[in-house]
């Protein structure tokens, strides 16, 4: 457990890396006291779009002179933001927190 967080979660986020249907998919059967942990996994997953998409960007962008580097960077940053506010948003207004 690293962070309060299961290391049955391990292969489904790896799994959300390469590819963010299955990935979100497995972390949603992944039955577990805190739900806020599946959602807030989901959420970095969601906002990060995973290395399937990265590629597809990379396939278009690499006939121009552009670099893929911001577009990772702000994925990454995507995904932490939308985590982090996740979390905000779920210990702010107890109505959404359906932990067990």
């Amino acid at each position: 457990m690293v962070y309060g967080i299961d290391n049955v979660f391990a292969s489904p986020l790896i799994s959300g890396f390469l590819e963010i249907t299955n990935g979100i998919n497995s972390i949603s059967c992944i039955a577990s006291k805190k739900l806020s942990i599946n959602i807030i996994i989901s959420a970095f997953l969601l906002g990060f779009g995973g290395i399937s998409v990265l590629l597809q960007v990379w396939s278009i962008t690499s006939k121009t002179d552009l670099s893929i580097k911001p577009y990772l960077y702000g994925k990454l940053l995507q995904g932490i933001f939308a985590a982090f506010y996740t979390y905000i948003f779920i210990n702010v207004i107890p109505f959404f927190n359906f932990d067990l």
